[in-house]
């Protein structure tokens, strides 16, 4: 992206090295503007919740708290307030688990993460979907037999951010670094204690691969581990919902390799993207990728012996990742899917 102050100089360098271009986006204020306007007039007017649109943060956290101790056959729904974010802002999941658990009893644990990544507005939407599957999609058998933990928005402050400022923002709003109040925020997903800061990572605060100034620096990345540490071999199934375009994908992210659970992994995967049914590809987090990337939850959640761990990463809508809202609801059913065949599997 080449700012219009610079486009004589940018052109002359591409002519000195033989570079043919090809411009993609004309004006990106103007393609953002218009990709966004009928959102975020939908956001401001509208106070019905829906899962044809993209909602801010409040009415997401609303959402939630109204689902907390709803009485539905057969499931209970907890909202439980973890903390906060720098911004003041809450880190909150919703717990769902059978109404028919016996007291002291122990089912396998899922977690869907979405939002770890603020641009990526459709894993937002998408996790919600979950939810509402479990509560009022006719579930029995998922929800009577996991206990489900959904947090829809890892980095509420960046997800705002956003909305209110820069619509392509990648990191949180922190400002523990030496440069905090110049260059804020820390890529939550390059924040985690598993090869920390070595590859895609960044040292410079100003970098959108900042990884922080040490592993799990940020309140948003210490929830996920206080997760593991709290619920240990419980947890048998952990999802990353994100918009790198296509794919579903397993540990290593940080090494061009598998883990141990190779197999395992793959064929599991195999029948989420027949679930999915949309020519999603199934690889190793690094291939899929492209590259390695240290720090990442999924493969930290890995280390920590959580038995499946991946990432669904939602195909992108001409490339990037802002999808019209007209396409929520189906990418929200074909990852549903995917999430159902990968839970059913917990269940023993």
């Amino acid at each position: 992206m080449v700012p219009p102050s610079h486009f004589g100089w940018f052109e002359k360098q591409l002519n000195n090295m033989n570079i043919e271009k090809n411009i993609y986006i004309d004006d990106v204020y103007e393609y953002l503007k218009e990709h966004d306007t009928r959102q975020a007039r939908r956001n401001d007017e509208d106070d019905v919740f829906s899962f044809d649109g993209y909602h801010r943060f409040d009415q997401v956290l609303n959402y939630m708290k109204g689902l907390n101790g709803t009485s539905l056959p057969g499931v209970d729904v907890e909202f439980v307030e973890a903390g906060y974010t720098d911004e003041n802002r809450t880190l909150a999941y919703l717990r769902i688990n059978s109404k028919t658990s016996e007291e002291g009893t122990q089912r396998p644990i899922v977690i869907i993460e979405a939002g770890v990544n603020p641009r990526e507005w459709i894993t937002i939407p998408t996790a919600l979907n979950i939810a509402n599957k479990l509560i009022e999609g006719n579930q029995t058998k998922l929800a009577q037999n996991l206990e489900w933990i959904i947090l829809p928005v890892l980095n509420p402050d960046g997800y705002e951010f956003t909305h209110n400022s820069n619509r392509l923002w990648t990191k949180s709003r922190s400002t523990r670094s030496n440069l905090g109040f110049i260059c804020p925020g820390v890529n939550i997903n390059r924040n985690f204690d598993i090869d920390w800061m070595f590859s895609d990572s960044s040292t410079s605060p100003c970098s959108h691969l900042y990884g922080g100034i040490e592993s799990f620096s940020e309140p948003e990345s210490q929830i996920i581990r206080k997760l593991i540490e709290e619920h240990g071999n419980r947890i048998k199934l952990y999802i990353s919902l994100q918009n790198n375009g296509g794919f579903v994908s397993y540990p290593w992210q940080y090494e061009r390799a598998a883990s141990g659970m190779f197999r395992q992994h793959h064929l599991l995967g195999l029948e989420m993207i027949s679930a999915i049914a949309d020519n999603y590809k199934l690889d190793i987090g690094s291939l899929a990728l492209g590259d390695r990337a240290s720090g990442t939850s999924s493969d930290y959640v890995m280390s920590r012996n959580v038995l499946y761990t991946f990432n669904i990463d939602i195909k992108q809508c001409e490339g990037d990742v802002l999808v019209p809202e007209a396409e929520i609801r189906p990418i929200a059913e074909r990852v549903w899917r995917a999430v159902a065949v990968a839970a059913g599997n917990m269940i023993s």
